[in-house]
């Protein structure tokens, strides 16, 4: 189980067969039920706290803030320079838009674990301490980009608050298992988000449209 979960977690190659190859270990009866799959995340995540967290209350989820900790935290001298090289793209996009009249706006997308970590907080949830460290180095980073954008005066916005909210209503914003993309449902809050930072932006009461009302 342990190798499974850190291939998913590192390897594309893995994942792409996994992905291939579900249907026809579906018909065959190779692939557990979501309760077994549940009951087995659940299992582990309890005999590996310091490795993944399963919130097993709706809508449920795999949190595993041990890997997204290797990415984020800025007291590590490889990310530190990374993060350092990534400023410096971002103020050269800047330039390049601002060239042609067109404004940059820096959109930070949240990892899965400070979208619940937040959400966990403000409903006075109990949280690991591994949890709350990732929490920390993840805060951190979002501050640091926050006040790069300020003093470069670049559009910035930040959607984490209003997943954490589309969290308190019970909206599947992310999968039920370790994978950190969202759903579906989750890109509609991030660029309900960005439309909103828009509208106040812009002083407009500008509705958003259906792909059908535009048609």
């Amino acid at each position: 189980m342990e190798a499974r979960q850190w291939l998913r977690q590192n390897s594309f190659v893995f994942n792409f067969l996994s992905d291939i190859t579900a249907s026809a270990r579906n018909e065959v009866g190779l692939l557990d039920s979501k309760e077994k799959r549940e009951q087995r995340l659940a299992g582990f995540a309890q005999e590996n706290k310091d490795l993944i967290f399963f919130y097993n209350q709706e809508p449920k989820t795999t949190l595993s803030p041990y890997y997204r900790a290797t990415v984020i935290d800025l007291e590590d001298k490889r990310i530190k320079e990374v993060f350092e090289i990534t400023q410096q793209l971002f103020l050269e996009m800047r330039d390049v838009l601002s060239s042609k009249n067109k404004n940059f706006v820096l959109v930070i997308i949240p990892t899965k674990e400070l979208v619940y970590g937040r959400y966990m907080q403000s409903v006075g949830m109990e949280i690991s301490t591994q949890l709350l460290d990732y929490l920390k180095k993840e805060e951190k980073l979002i501050s640091e980009v926050n006040i790069f954008c300020k003093k470069n005066k670049i559009n910035c916005v930040e959607p984490a608050d209003d997943m954490a909210a589309a969290l308190k209503d019970k909206k599947a914003i992310y999968p039920a298992d370790i994978d950190g993309h969202p759903t579906a449902v989750g890109y509609k809050v991030i660029a309900e988000s960005i439309f909103k930072y828009w509208q106040q932006k812009n002083n407009t009461t500008t509705e958003i449209m259906s792909g059908e009302s535009q048609k």
